[in-house]
């Protein structure tokens, strides 16, 4: 949703309005963050309906009602420039792949490793070349694959797919920082909802800080975002052994937003993130209790997480050989986000 959401801003506005817009749309993510964090810890608190935390899903129907309203009344018609056939076989190779990968990651360690967890993760790599096989003969068939490895061919769109995986591994962030606070700490969901709140309202700044900047900064604002992010998650990481608490945990995870707001910015980077690192946390935490346990634990995670976030900072601010950039709408294409046009 969010890749079709940027191919239609890229294509709604032009150059000279992309910017504003893209700020814009970065600032709606960070209140949505702010917003969904609180409102989340509020229904569970609240325990609508008796549902406890499942009540959180029920934010969605409200903002869902209305946003297709909206959307019938003040989105310009915008459709595909053909009509492709869906890729069902490269959808259902993607998404073995990932559940081979992901899931004996997000239940191995709890079940104890039986025999099926590493049968699942020996059966991702036939599951990869088979995919690329596939994926090629789609292309050959004159389809539209769902990856199209064309695009690979372009060194600063493969250096944009592996900077924007490594980046989604903040997504273990909020899961460990509740588990956190709750189990470690024996703070309520509404109480977490509050501590976390910062990260959202960094979240809303950055992009609306970054927005105004000059045309000669912008270039450099992934880096610099990312380094913010960077020196906040390694805070962070020390706070977490350090079992640092109030307003000046609060000051690390509102700077550690604004550096990812300013970004303003794939899914499979954030599932895998969160098996791995959240694997990574109970093993370390294993039979342990109590705020040093928890906070020991959730030290390592970020420290797995200021290593992948690092790591795609180095990558993204090394210098480009080849083509400058990949192509308008590429990265939207490889990752299965449909190819849009203005209509009237």
């Amino acid at each position: 949703m969010r890749d079709s959401t940027l191919a239609a801003i890229r294509s709604l506005y032009s150059d000279r309005e992309l910017g504003r817009a893209l700020g814009v749309y970065g600032a709606m993510i960070g209140l949505a963050a702010a917003a969904g964090q609180f409102l989340g810890g509020f229904l569970t608190q609240l325990d609508v309906f008796g549902l406890g935390w499942r009540a959180v899903f029920l934010i969605n129907v409200p903002i869902g009602l209305v946003t297709i309203a909206g959307a019938f009344l003040f989105v310009p018609a915008i459709g595909p420039i053909g009509r492709p056939k869906l890729d069902v076989g490269g959808a259902v190779l993607v998404s073995l792949a990932l559940a081979c990968l992901v899931l004996p990651l997000s239940e191995g360690r709890q079940q104890g490793w039986p025999a099926w967890t590493f049968a699942m993760l020996a059966a991702v790599p036939p599951l990869v070349v088979s995919l690329l096989l596939f994926e090629m003969s789609v292309k050959a068939r004159g389809g539209m694959p769902l990856i199209d490895l064309d695009l690979f061919r372009i060194a600063s769109f493969r250096r944009g797919v592996l900077v924007a995986t490594l980046f989604f591994f903040t997504t273990t962030f909020y899961l460990l920082f509740a588990i956190y606070q709750q189990d470690g700490r024996g703070m309520d969901p509404l109480a977490t909802g509050i501590a976390i709140l910062p990260y959202g309202i960094g979240l809303f700044l950055g992009p609306l800080a970054s927005t105004p900047l000059p045309l000669w900064l912008r270039p450099h604002l992934l880096g610099i975002g990312m380094a913010i992010e960077v020196a906040g998650y390694a805070s962070i990481m020390v706070a977490g052994f350090a079992l640092l608490d109030g307003w000046p945990l609060s000051a690390l995870i509102f700077t550690t937003g604004f550096g990812q707001g300013i970004n303003s910015s794939l899914q499979a980077g954030a599932a895998i993130a969160v098996a791995a690192i959240g694997s990574l946390f109970f093993a370390v935490l294993g039979d342990g209790t109590g705020a040093a346990a928890y906070g020991h634990a959730f030290g390592w995670a970020m420290v797995a997480q200021v290593a992948a976030l690092g790591t795609a900072l180095v990558i993204a601010v090394m210098p480009t050989r080849g083509p400058a950039q990949a192509a308008p709408g590429a990265l939207a294409a490889a990752v299965g986000a449909p190819t849009i046009e203005k209509k009237g």
